[in-house]
């Protein structure tokens, strides 16, 4: 498992599982089997098009949808718990896009605290960016905060995942938070390290 970096934040945490998410036991609700079984799982822009197990059997599948940015603005289509202080969390997904620009992957976003430009929300993600036809239909993983990719800690575009072409893309991340510090992991098999 490759670990990509530590950012240091001092906020309120409120995050977030896009996809398949795997939440702590104090969260709940791996998505083992076909149904949202804890009823602290809330959406922020529900998608039109998603299920759980029908698609593909104990996964969750969300239709992506064009215009949901999670960059300058937050319009991501979101499935999450509200959850304060320390937290590790695992998500196994797979990004499949086809020329358009789509993001999956982990975010941690509080609601009050202010970016470097003094604004709400602020967050830290780390995302497979499925890029459309403009950027070659390569696919980039990236750590970042709201409009913030070179700051200490944060890496932008991960030099050690490259540029994948389109494709269903396989992923394995983790976030971790302890106090104020962030970090995150990924690996493109169950079994790497």
């Amino acid at each position: 498992m490759r670990i990509l970096t530590q950012i240091s934040c001092s906020f309120f945490l409120f995050f977030a599982i896009v996809i398949l998410g795997q939440a702590a036991d104090s969260l709940g609700d791996p998505f083992d089997g076909n149904s949202l079984r804890n009823p602290n799982w809330e959406w922020s822009n529900e998608p039109k098009e998603w299920d759980i197990g029908k698609t593909e059997d104990g996964w969750l599948t969300i239709a992506g949808e064009h215009n949901r940015n999670l960059w300058g603005e937050d319009l991501s289509n979101r499935l999450f718990q509200k959850h304060s202080g320390d937290f590790h969390i695992e998500t196994n997904l797979i990004h499949d896009y086809k020329d358009v620009s789509t993001v999956q992957g982990i975010i941690a976003l509080s609601k009050t605290a202010k970016d470097a430009n003094g604004r709400t929300p602020d967050w830290v993600t780390l995302k497979l960016w499925g890029r459309g036809a403009d950027n070659g239909n390569t696919a980039v993983l990236q750590y970042q905060a709201r409009e913030r990719d070179n700051e200490p800690g944060l890496i932008g575009t991960v030099p050690d995942y490259g540029q994948v072409k389109q494709g269903a893309l396989p992923m394995y991340m983790r976030m971790q938070r302890k106090k104020d510090t962030f970090t995150t992991w990924f690996k493109l098999k169950e079994g790497d390290k």
